[in-house]
Parts: C-alpha cells; sequence; structure tokens
C-alpha cells in the first residue's frame, strides 16, 4: 500500500499555494522597500527584466495587482501592503529559525564607558519570563582593548556592538557602521581638596579621558574603575564621566564633553538580533543625548 498521506488536503493545499509564489516574495520585497526596479536588481543580483517578469508572475498567481506607478516609482498599493507585512513577518520568523536562538548581546566599552552604557541598555534586554536565572540577554564587557582588537572582534562576530569616545576611533573599514550616539560630560576629581597642579594622578585603562592640556603626573595605572575611583578617595587625581563621580570626590576645574559613537556590523546575521542591536544603538541615543 502506499504511504498514507499525513499532511490531509486542508494542509496540501495552502502548501502548494505558497510554494507556487515563495520563489517571488524576495524579489517582491526588494522592489517594495526600493520602489525602484533597477536598484532591487542590483540588491538580488538579478537584472531588471528578470525582477519585472517575477512581479509580473506574482501578480497573477495572486489574481490582482500588488504595485501602481508613480513616475520612475513603483508604489504598492493596499493589497501590496498587506503582502509586504506578511511577507516580512514570514522572512523573519523562517531566518530566525535558521539562524538559531538568540545568545546575549555582547557589547564593548571601555570600563570608563561601561557603567553608562549598561545602565541604557536595560531597556532591550529585560529578564527572562518567569526565571530570573535564565540565559542572559545583554553582556556588556568592560575591557580594555586597542580599537583595532575591537574593530576586528566586532567584524569576526565575537561582539554585536561597541561604544568608544570618538577620539579613540580612526579610519574603520566599509563593514563596519559608524553612529553617533551623544556625548557624556566628563570632569577630573579628587579626594583631596586641594590639588596641586600638575596634578598627581591615577590613570585609567581602555579610555583615560583626561584632558591632554592639563599636566599631571601618573602615580598608577588602573585598569578597572573600581581601582581607579579607590586611587582618586586616597588622594590621586582622576578623569571620568561626571555622573560617575562619588559626592565624596572633589571636582577640579571645568568639566568637559566627550563624543561616542556605536560601532556595528553592516551585516548581523538574524533578523530578530539586528532588530536588538538597532533597538540598542536607539535607546543608547535616548540616554546620550545632550540635556
Amino acid at each position: 500500500m502506499p504511504p498514507k498521506d499525513r499532511l490531509g488536503t486542508a494542509t496540501a493545499l495552502p502548501m502548494r499555494r505558497l510554494a507556487a509564489v515563495w520563489p517571488w516574495l524576495p524579489a517582491f520585497r526588494a522592489v517594495a522597500e526600493t520602489e525602484n526596479l533597477r536598484r532591487a536588481a542590483r540588491f538580488m543580483g538579478l537584472s531588471p527584466p528578470a525582477i519585472s517578469r517575477t512581479l509580473r508572475l506574482l501578480e497573477e498567481a495572486v489574481g490582482h495587482p500588488l504595485f501602481e506607478r508613480a513616475g520612475r516609482k513603483l508604489v504598492l498599493n493596499d493589497a501590496g501592503q498587506a503582502l509586504l507585512v506578511a511577507t516580512r513577518r514570514a522572512m523573519r520568523t523562517v531566518d530566525d529559525a535558521l539562524v538559531g536562538p538568540p545568545h546575549a548581546l555582547e557589547v564593548h566599552a571601555p570600563p570608563a564607558l561601561a557603567p553608562l552604557v549598561a545602565a541604557a541598555l536595560v531597556a532591550v534586554a529585560p529578564p527572562p519570563d518567569g526565571d530570573a536565572a535564565g540565559e542572559p540577554q545583554l553582556a556588556v564587557r568592560a575591557e580594555v582593548r586597542d580599537t583595532a582588537d575591537v574593530v576586528a572582534a566586532l567584524l569576526r562576530g565575537a561582539l554585536d556592538l561597541a561604544l568608544l569616545p570618538e577620539a579613540l576611533l580612526g579610519c574603520p573599514p566599509d563593514a563596519v557602521v559608524v553612529t553617533p550616539v551623544g556625548s557624556v560630560r566628563c570632569a577630573v576629581v579628587c579626594g583631596a581638596r586641594d590639588a596641586e597642579a600638575p596634578a598627581r594622578a591615577v590613570g585609567l585603562g581602555g579610555w583615560d579621558p583626561w584632558p591632554p592640556e592639563r599636566g599631571r603626573a601618573v602615580l598608577l595605572e588602573a585598569s578597572e574603575l573600581g581601582t581607579a575611583l579607590a586611587a582618586a578617595q586616597q588622594g590621586l587625581c582622576l578623569a571620568l564621566p561626571e555622573a560617575l563621580a562619588p559626592p565624596s570626590l572633589a571636582r577640579v576645574g571645568a568639566s568637559w564633553s566627550v563624543p561616542v559613537l556605536a560601532l556595528t556590523r553592516e551585516t548581523v546575521p538574524g533578523a530578530e538580533r539586528q532588530e536588538r542591536v538597532q533597538r540598542a544603538v536607539e535607546a543608547l541615543m535616548a540616554s546620550l543625548a545632550p540635556s
């Protein structure tokens, strides 16, 4: 006896209908989002006639037009808008399944920036539902790394996002997207009320915001913010973001603003992960925007 058809007619018919149009949906989405046949063809690696033929076949299959011409643009009609929403949702679901379950968003920031970055990103990394001990969704690494190493980690996928002061970034490769996210106010602080000039200071690894025009004698190099703050409590001067300075430390001189950049990969695997990275950048822009 032939094997029993376990799908049944109710399942088989929609599958056949989808199988007929599914190969045409990526080209449809490319045209819908660019509103231009040539740009969509370049994006898909196809010729404009091939894209045009695909749209014609799709419209014949669904039984009605999906686009209207507006000058040189191809603009979606109401039916096309509805299909685009469904296509995006379906492609995102399939892409997420292929990439696998999401893991923690890996973020780099130098020790002097890491606490501000972590505070800004709490909103995009809620705790797992019903399980406080679940897998973390965000990992901010407060590390001392040179910029070339950070960029290399981004490109090989070991990092999803890096935050750097503008002064540390040279000319990144084309595959790295650089987004200005705002600035932080920095100040020199000290446990001693009458700081000497040049100041006896503690240097902070990863990024030391000490202004070059102010002289100092570095007596201690710290790789962790906690160590640097403890040294400042004992009388050494320290430059850091004002928001991180405890009230027990006196400000020395005027504060200044330091621009901050977000570095991401041009292509992020997985639609869900790409959305989380974008939400993280937006959260940082909201948190570090000038007041």
